[in-house]
């Protein structure tokens, strides 16, 4: 990409002399657009009456970054009105010299009632150079 344009025309100033007043045109640099690729799977399946799991995977393609291969397995039980959900997950990015990200973990809670219900998770990241992140939601539906 790269920016043109009226807009880049600049006065020039005057150190000496008695010239009259100069345009003169700023170049601006090029630049690549950042873009992602994201390709990923996911299969479903019920494990009984009340019991499901789905495993999940997906590549990403970063022009500007390395590439990722991203992963994760969920456990979920379901009752009337109300779901348990256990997830976990991991990102690797092979090309890169350490993986500042790692495993994931979390879960999630769900309560249905009528036509609203609220949902609560908790998710855990784990990260090289800082303190893990602990990430909390709740949603509310109606």
């Amino acid at each position: 990409m790269k920016f043109d344009g009226p807009a880049l025309y600049r006065n020039a100033v005057i150190t000496d002399g008695s010239r009259p007043t100069q345009k003169y045109k700023a170049e601006a640099a090029t630049f690549e657009l950042p873009a992602t690729v994201d390709i990923g799977l996911t299969y479903e399946r019920s494990l009984g009456d009340n019991l499901f799991a789905s495993v999940s995977g997906a590549f990403v393609n970063n022009n500007l970054y390395y590439d990722e291969y991203r992963g994760g397995l969920e456990l979920g039980f379901d009752m009337e009105g109300l779901q348990l959900v256990g997830r976990v997950g991991y990102l690797n990015q092979p090309k890169a010299e350490d993986n500042v990200f790692g495993a994931t973990a979390g879960f999630g809670i769900s309560y249905k009632t009528g036509n609203s219900s609220i949902t609560v998770d908790y998710g855990y990241r784990q990260v090289q150079y800082f303190k893990a992140n602990n990430v909390f939601s709740v949603k509310l539906d109606f």
